[in-house]
Protein backbone atom coordinates (compact mmCIF):
# COMPACT_ATOMS: atom_id res chain seq x y z
CA UNK A 1 0.00 0.00 0.00
CA UNK A 2 2.68 2.39 1.26
CA UNK A 3 4.39 1.67 -2.28
CA UNK A 4 1.09 2.48 -4.52
CA UNK A 5 0.96 5.70 -2.19
CA UNK A 6 3.93 6.60 -3.32
CA UNK A 7 3.06 5.92 -6.98
CA UNK A 8 0.60 8.06 -7.12
CA UNK A 9 -2.58 5.71 -6.22
CA UNK A 10 -5.25 8.25 -4.09
CA UNK A 11 -4.65 6.36 -0.87
CA UNK A 12 -3.43 7.79 2.43
CA UNK A 13 -1.56 6.35 5.10
CA UNK A 14 -3.81 7.26 8.51
CA UNK A 15 -2.01 5.68 10.76
CA UNK A 16 1.39 3.47 11.37
CA UNK A 17 2.09 1.09 14.03
CA UNK A 18 5.22 -0.24 12.87
CA UNK A 19 7.51 3.03 11.62
CA UNK A 20 10.55 1.14 10.58
CA UNK A 21 10.64 -1.43 7.80
CA UNK A 22 12.55 -4.42 9.09
CA UNK A 23 13.98 -5.25 5.87
CA UNK A 24 17.28 -6.55 5.87
CA UNK A 25 20.01 -6.14 3.27
CA UNK A 26 20.93 -9.74 2.84
CA UNK A 27 24.40 -10.35 0.56
CA UNK A 28 26.71 -12.85 -0.58
CA UNK A 29 29.68 -13.02 1.74
CA UNK A 30 32.36 -11.47 -0.61
CA UNK A 31 30.47 -8.31 -0.13
CA UNK A 32 31.19 -6.07 3.22
CA UNK A 33 29.37 -2.97 2.62
CA UNK A 34 26.55 -1.37 0.52
CA UNK A 35 28.76 0.73 -1.55
CA UNK A 36 30.50 -2.34 -2.85
CA UNK A 37 27.48 -3.65 -4.63
CA UNK A 38 27.19 -0.98 -6.87
CA UNK A 39 26.55 -2.10 -10.71
CA UNK A 40 25.51 -5.78 -9.21
CA UNK A 41 22.41 -7.77 -9.18
CA UNK A 42 19.32 -7.50 -6.43
CA UNK A 43 16.97 -10.34 -6.49
CA UNK A 44 13.31 -8.83 -5.55
CA UNK A 45 10.40 -11.02 -5.13
CA UNK A 46 8.23 -8.26 -8.32
CA UNK A 47 8.82 -5.22 -9.58
CA UNK A 48 7.43 -2.09 -8.10
CA UNK A 49 6.54 -3.66 -4.48
CA UNK A 50 7.43 -2.64 -1.04
CA UNK A 51 11.14 -4.68 -1.80
CA UNK A 52 11.91 -2.58 -4.52
CA UNK A 53 10.94 0.60 -2.78
CA UNK A 54 13.03 -0.34 0.52
CA UNK A 55 15.95 -1.28 -1.49
CA UNK A 56 15.55 2.01 -3.60
CA UNK A 57 15.73 3.90 -0.62
CA UNK A 58 18.64 2.01 1.11
CA UNK A 59 20.99 2.52 -1.83
CA UNK A 60 20.12 6.16 -1.75
CA UNK A 61 21.21 6.75 1.57
CA UNK A 62 24.63 5.35 0.11
CA UNK A 63 24.45 7.98 -2.73
CA UNK A 64 23.68 5.38 -5.53
CA UNK A 65 20.79 6.14 -8.06
CA UNK A 66 18.91 2.75 -8.18
CA UNK A 67 18.33 3.11 -11.85
CA UNK A 68 21.37 3.78 -13.19
CA UNK A 69 24.00 2.15 -10.18
CA UNK A 70 22.04 -1.12 -9.50
CA UNK A 71 20.42 -3.84 -11.71
CA UNK A 72 17.03 -5.30 -10.16
CA UNK A 73 15.93 -8.72 -10.90
CA UNK A 74 12.51 -10.24 -10.44
CA UNK A 75 13.53 -13.96 -9.42
CA UNK A 76 9.89 -14.34 -6.61
CA UNK A 77 10.21 -16.34 -3.64
CA UNK A 78 12.77 -15.97 -0.88
CA UNK A 79 13.62 -19.66 -1.93
CA UNK A 80 14.18 -18.39 -5.56
CA UNK A 81 16.16 -15.35 -4.41
CA UNK A 82 18.58 -17.42 -1.90
CA UNK A 83 19.21 -20.06 -5.17
CA UNK A 84 19.96 -16.90 -7.36
CA UNK A 85 22.55 -16.05 -4.74
CA UNK A 86 24.40 -19.36 -4.10
CA UNK A 87 24.66 -19.86 -8.29
CA UNK A 88 26.12 -16.31 -8.31
CA UNK A 89 23.00 -15.07 -10.37
CA UNK A 90 22.13 -12.09 -8.05
CA UNK A 91 24.43 -10.47 -5.42
CA UNK A 92 22.04 -9.61 -3.00
CA UNK A 93 18.15 -9.39 -1.72
CA UNK A 94 16.25 -8.08 0.56
CA UNK A 95 13.74 -9.69 3.19
CA UNK A 96 12.13 -9.35 6.27
CA UNK A 97 12.60 -11.59 9.42
CA UNK A 98 13.49 -14.49 9.57
CA UNK A 99 14.57 -14.25 5.89
CA UNK A 100 18.10 -12.70 7.59
CA UNK A 101 18.19 -15.24 10.04
CA UNK A 102 17.73 -18.08 7.11
CA UNK A 103 20.42 -16.13 5.08
CA UNK A 104 22.95 -16.14 7.74
CA UNK A 105 22.38 -19.79 8.21
CA UNK A 106 23.39 -20.07 4.21
CA UNK A 107 26.66 -18.09 4.41
CA UNK A 108 25.27 -15.12 3.45
CA UNK A 109 26.00 -11.76 5.33
CA UNK A 110 23.61 -8.69 6.39
CA UNK A 111 24.84 -5.59 5.44
CA UNK A 112 22.33 -3.07 6.60
CA UNK A 113 18.97 -2.95 8.09
CA UNK A 114 16.47 -0.24 6.61
CA UNK A 115 15.73 0.74 9.77
CA UNK A 116 18.24 1.70 11.40
CA UNK A 117 18.49 4.12 8.19
CA UNK A 118 15.05 5.94 7.57
CA UNK A 119 11.40 5.18 8.65
CA UNK A 120 9.27 3.65 6.51
CA UNK A 121 5.73 2.69 7.49
CA UNK A 122 5.66 -0.78 7.53
CA UNK A 123 2.91 -1.55 9.48
CA UNK A 124 -0.53 0.57 9.40
CA UNK A 125 -3.68 1.22 8.23
CA UNK A 126 -4.06 2.91 4.71
CA UNK A 127 -7.66 4.74 3.56
CA UNK A 128 -8.51 6.07 0.24
CA UNK A 129 -8.51 9.56 -0.41
CA UNK A 130 -12.62 8.95 -1.22
CA UNK A 131 -12.89 6.90 2.30
CA UNK A 132 -11.56 9.80 4.36
CA UNK A 133 -13.66 12.72 2.30
CA UNK A 134 -17.03 10.98 2.98
CA UNK A 135 -16.46 8.78 5.40
CA UNK A 136 -13.85 10.26 8.25
CA UNK A 137 -15.71 9.04 11.71
CA UNK A 138 -15.19 5.37 10.19
CA UNK A 139 -11.57 6.21 9.59
CA UNK A 140 -11.16 7.88 12.79
CA UNK A 141 -12.78 4.49 14.72
CA UNK A 142 -10.70 2.21 12.52
CA UNK A 143 -7.62 4.39 13.77
CA UNK A 144 -8.85 4.28 17.59
CA UNK A 145 -9.70 0.15 17.35
CA UNK A 146 -5.88 -0.43 15.63
CA UNK A 147 -4.53 1.70 18.76
CA UNK A 148 -6.49 -0.27 21.84
CA UNK A 149 -5.50 -3.63 19.57
CA UNK A 150 -1.84 -2.58 20.01
CA UNK A 151 -2.18 -1.15 23.25
CA UNK A 152 -3.45 -4.84 24.35
CA UNK A 153 -0.91 -7.06 22.56
CA UNK A 154 1.75 -5.09 24.24
CA UNK A 155 0.39 -4.76 27.71
CA UNK A 156 -0.94 -8.99 27.40
CA UNK A 157 1.42 -11.01 26.22
CA UNK A 158 -0.34 -14.25 27.59
CA UNK A 159 -3.44 -13.76 25.54
CA UNK A 160 -1.27 -12.32 22.59
CA UNK A 161 0.52 -15.52 22.03
CA UNK A 162 -2.43 -17.57 22.30
CA UNK A 163 -5.00 -15.47 19.57
CA UNK A 164 -1.83 -15.53 17.69
CA UNK A 165 -1.46 -19.31 17.84
CA UNK A 166 -5.12 -19.61 17.40
CA UNK A 167 -4.73 -17.19 14.09
CA UNK A 168 -1.79 -18.81 12.53
CA UNK A 169 -2.18 -22.59 13.61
Amino acid sequence: GVAAALQGVPIKVVACYVPGAPFALIARPEFKSVPELRGKAIGLNTFGGNIEVVARLIFKHFGMDGDKDIKFLALGTNERRFSAMKQGLADATLGTPPLDFFGKKFGFVVLTRANELFSYPASGILASVKKIKERPNEVKRVIKAGIKFNRYFRQNREGSVQAMAEWMK
